[in-house]
């Protein structure tokens, strides 16, 4: 039960650090991601596909980062 539970504890960080770099603007590299977890980039994939769906992402060869929409009458 303690691997099932250390298992879930891992995946609850991994998640909250992502989303947390996603937050500040920061772009994700599946390999960086990958080393950093110790996981592969298909489960990483899964996590963004899966976990992650809500979350207003754009994908480019390899890399996440936060879709930026520019609202009619702000100024960047």
């Amino acid at each position: 039960m303690s691997d099932n539970r250390s298992r879930h504890d891992r995946l609850a960080v991994r998640l909250s650090l992502i989303i947390s770099r996603l937050m500040t603007g920061e772009s994700l590299s599946l390999k960086t991601l990958s080393d950093e977890f110790g996981v592969t980039e298909r489960t990483l994939q899964r996590d963004f596909h899966q976990r992650l769906v809500h979350l207003d992402l754009e994908y480019r060869k390899w890399q996440v980062q936060p879709q930026t929409t520019e609202q009619p009458g702000c100024d960047p």
